[in-house]
């Protein structure tokens, strides 16, 4: 992928991952980190089958009833799913930094 900023994982709480991006210089183009991330979801989307084979091998044949939800919308329904969940997470790090 060609993508505009690096980005890399960053553990948000206990169970949460979050994937953040890192400017080089601390300049920001909205334009270019929602390119970024529209491929991120594509390249998601497209190997969705082969991550979801290689979770269950690690982690047993239990159904996840996030992704099992995630996997039956369409791309409107992930993106407002998407909003609630990092506002969501905004809360618990707000309480976290008390």
């Amino acid at each position: 992928m060609d993508l505009n900023y690096e980005w890399e994982l960053v553990q948000v709480n206990k169970s949460d991952m979050a994937l953040q991006a890192v400017s080089r210089n601390d300049t920001w183009k909205l334009k270019d980190v929602l390119a970024d991330t529209y491929q991120i979801s594509r390249y998601f989307r497209h190997y969705a089958p082969t991550i979801i084979k290689i979770k269950k091998e690690i982690f047993g044949t239990e159904n996840n009833s996030i992704g099992k939800l995630v996997k039956e919308m369409d791309e409107e329904e992930i993106h407002r799913w998407m909003v609630g969940r990092c506002q969501a997470l905004r809360g618990d790090l707000a309480k976290e930094s008390v």
